[in-house]
């Protein structure tokens, strides 16, 4: 199912929810350096945990990244408590990541952080690319200590083949029997073994994934994925992302889903945070690759959204 871009995908505001800007400079008195795709989780001994990626480049209105500082890419990783009644970042500080692979130095940083907590610590799962000894993306798992100021642990995952990049893995708080990532709409990662469900479904069809996963009451999961559309226009690329509501049976398997949104505009935005507020349900994401936001929609309306997925 390809994104219909003739039709007009309703916005977080139009479904009853409300959009809070977060943040656009990891430091306001530096405006090379970003601050986007805020991931946000709870976990009652430490409230709402917030971290973001800043980045040294714009992507321009042709869709063409353009470096803001240095000579390539870079990404640093930040981590913050969120104020659950204003939505501003607190005690806002930098993770050192550089010397973190026994390959060699992150020099390019880690990408698009995404929270969970497990086994009585914050973890977040991220993006490595590096040139020197990690050529392809893969995806990589980090563990902070229990001040959240230092990252005490950093395994690199394997992908499936050397050639292909490997990104938006979505995994559980808690240890599950049944999959240790959700790898794609129809494919599972257990104890590095990747299974895929041989599936025509359309609904699901090119599915990719965005928010780890939230347990819901009912022993299911919710978790936010995306469509995203990209064409070139006159050397123009364009990107456009449309997002959804998918609710996972306990083997990982989508059983119901949503039908697609977008937080603000039809373009690029990239969710990497879900949890609970009160009433509500919490999204956290990025826009344009350059600032951070949160959007709130009620619960009730965010799980009669979900339809049964056919077969």
């Amino acid at each position: 199912m390809s994104i219909d871009l003739e039709r007009s995908y309703p916005t977080v505001k139009e479904l009853q929810g409300e959009i809070h800007n977060v943040r656009r400079l990891a430091d306001p008195d530096i405006k090379e350096w970003s601050a986007t795709n805020l991931s946000v989780s709870y976990h009652k001994s430490t409230g709402y945990i917030a971290m973001f990626r800043s980045g040294n480049y714009i992507i321009t209105e042709r869709g063409k990244y353009t470096v803001t500082d240095r000579d390539f890419i870079r990404s640093k990783i930040y981590i913050a408590e969120l104020n659950p009644n204003t939505y501003k970042l607190k005690n806002v500080r930098l993770l050192d990541v550089v010397s973190l692979s026994e390959e060699g130095p992150l020099r390019r940083g880690l990408e698009d952080p995404k929270l969970f907590y497990r086994d009585d610590a914050w973890h977040f799962s991220c993006v490595t690319l590096e040139k020197n000894h990690t050529e392809k993306a893969r995806m990589a798992v980090c563990k902070l200590n229990k001040e959240l100021t230092e990252i005490v642990e950093f395994k690199k995952l394997a992908g499936v083949d050397i050639s292909k990049p490997e990104k938006n893995w979505m995994t559980t708080d808690s240890v599950t029997p049944y999959f240790d990532w959700i790898y794609a709409s129809n494919a599972l990662v257990k104890d590095s073994i990747v299974t895929y469900t041989l599936s025509d479904k359309e609904q699901t069809g090119s599915l990719r994934g965005n928010t780890n996963l939230h347990l819901l009451k009912d022993g299911t999961y919710l978790a936010v994925m995306h469509r995203m559309w990209s064409k070139i226009i006159m050397e123009a690329n364009i990107r456009h992302y449309v997002h959804y509501f998918v609710n996972f049976d306990q083997r990982g398997v989508p059983i119901k889903m949503s039908k697609g949104f977008v937080f603000e505009y039809l373009g690029t935005e990239f969710a990497a945070g879900l949890c609970e507020q009160d009433e509500n349900f919490l999204i956290s994401y990025g826009s344009k690759d350059v600032s951070s936001h949160i959007a709130l929609l009620p619960k009730e309306t965010v799980l009669k959204s979900l339809q049964t997925i056919k077969d």
